[in-house]
């Protein structure tokens, strides 16, 4: 089975960047409350220096029960509001990406309070006899007004909202997921995307991400069985702002980047895109990844140290070999 139809190889019609002004429900599962403790590891600022991100990386989880899934999470600091994160595997010693187990991202998307990213992995069939680990990144924004002051947590919030997608009506070997902010009932005209995720919830041996990023003024996610049967939903999250926050005086833009989609062969296989400095802040992060054969999954999806911010994707088969194509996305978000 190759990846969706809805994508299939984009690179034709994919652009550098562009800029973006039914079914049941069903609970999300219960997640932790505590929060991890956590690193401020990068700052950017827009074009103007009004526009702040900051990432933070929290600890890592470790596996404890074979074929369990592993949660993290990961909260900006106080006076940021949550906008973006990501996820990451490791095996049980060693950070490096390409040595990760055979565990696979099932979710990297936002809690619903703008200060919590979550990110969860689990094992497939094939498992590495020492565990795994996962950590979670958190992308936070602050608005600097003219007077140098900044916006309160409160007053970016009243003007944010945050949104999921209903989940299908009906488990799916390889549920897809489109949800566009205008779908939403808190969305008004000009309101500027900031980040989205997406959480895939398997019954069985697994359901692991495909596709997660930003697309047509909303977010798509894609996630499959692998080798083994396991129907599952999926549901994508998208975070927003209004256009012209109140008390803050002046307007914002956002743009979606990415990278040229590269031909992956067998095996673990990365891409990134940064953007330049003095120019667009990286509010969040995405990854396109179209595969021929049995599949390619999401590993890590991590927030780069670049001028401006970027996006770094890893992908990889499991236990069959399967190549594709992949790609790095990132939301930036600038004064106009």
């Amino acid at each position: 089975m190759t990846s969706s139809a809805v994508f299939g190889y984009a690179a034709s019609f994919l652009s550098a960047a562009f800029v973006v002004g039914c079914g049941g429900e069903m609970p999300e599962l219960e997640k932790s409350t505590s929060a991890l403790s956590y690193s401020q590891i990068y700052t950017s600022t827009d074009w103007s220096g009004n526009v702040v991100m900051s990432v933070f990386k929290c600890g890592w989880v470790n596996s404890t029960t074979p074929l369990s899934p592993v949660s993290a999470q990961c909260q900006v600091d106080t006076g940021y509001v949550l906008v973006g994160g990501g996820a990451q595997v490791a095996g049980p010693w060693d950070e490096n990406p390409s040595l990760n187990p055979g565990a696979l991202l099932t979710e990297s998307e936002s809690g619903d309070d703008f200060k919590t990213w979550y990110a969860e992995a689990r094992e497939s069939q094939y498992q590495n006899p020492n565990g795994f680990r996962v950590r979670a990144y958190a992308i936070g924004m602050k608005l600097m007004r003219a007077n140098g002051t900044y916006l309160t947590e409160s007053e970016m919030k009243s003007q944010m909202w945050v949104d999921h997608s209903p989940y299908a009506k009906d488990r799916v070997g390889h549920p897809t997921r489109l949800y566009h902010m205008n779908e939403s009932n808190q969305y008004v005209s000009g309101d500027v995307l900031l980040g989205g995720g997406a959480h895939t919830v398997p019954y069985g041996d697994g359901n692991f991400l495909v596709y997660s990023l930003p697309w047509d003024g909303g977010w798509y996610a894609e996630s499959k069985d692998h080798l083994v049967s396991d129907p599952a939903f999926i549901s994508v999250k998208v975070i927003a702002i209004r256009q012209c926050p109140a008390t803050w005086g002046y307007c914002l833009k956002s743009a979606v980047f990415n990278s040229d989609l590269i031909w992956v062969d067998s095996g673990t296989r990365w891409t990134t895109r940064n953007i330049a400095a003095s120019s667009w802040a990286t509010s969040s992060i995405g990854a396109f990844n179209a595969y021929n054969g049995a599949g390619r999954m999401i590993t890590n999806l991590i927030p780069s140290m670049s001028d401006g911010g970027g996006s770094t994707v890893w992908t990889k088969d499991h236990g069959v070999a399967s190549t594709g194509r992949q790609g790095a996305f990132l939301i930036a978000v600038a004064r106009q």
